[in-house]
């Protein structure tokens, strides 16, 4: 399974400059990507890879962990964003 960040961010995120930090990603910077994304996508992803399910099925094998990790570092994200949208992920 993958994430189609397009859903979640469907318009560009060109306008959170994260130059003023020396290329990190500040809190601030993490809560003006919160205020441009899709919320419902967001409610739809935190519904795939965290269901209201018991915890034990919750719980994300290493497998997974290392794959959303993967794709996180891949694609230069902070790992602190994916947090955002699944907890149980960082």
């Amino acid at each position: 399974m993958s994430i189609e960040w397009n859903r979640i961010f469907p318009k560009s995120t060109a306008s959170v400059d994260i130059s003023n930090e020396g290329g990190t990603v500040s809190l601030a910077d993490l809560k003006a990507l919160d205020a441009l994304a899709n919320q419902d996508e967001v409610k739809h992803y935190r519904d795939v890879f965290a269901p209201t399910t018991p915890a034990l099925e919750r719980t994300p094998k290493p497998a997974s962990i290392k794959a959303i990790s993967d794709i996180t570092f891949g694609n230069a994200l902070p790992l602190a964003l994916l947090g955002m949208y699944i907890p149980s992920a960082v």
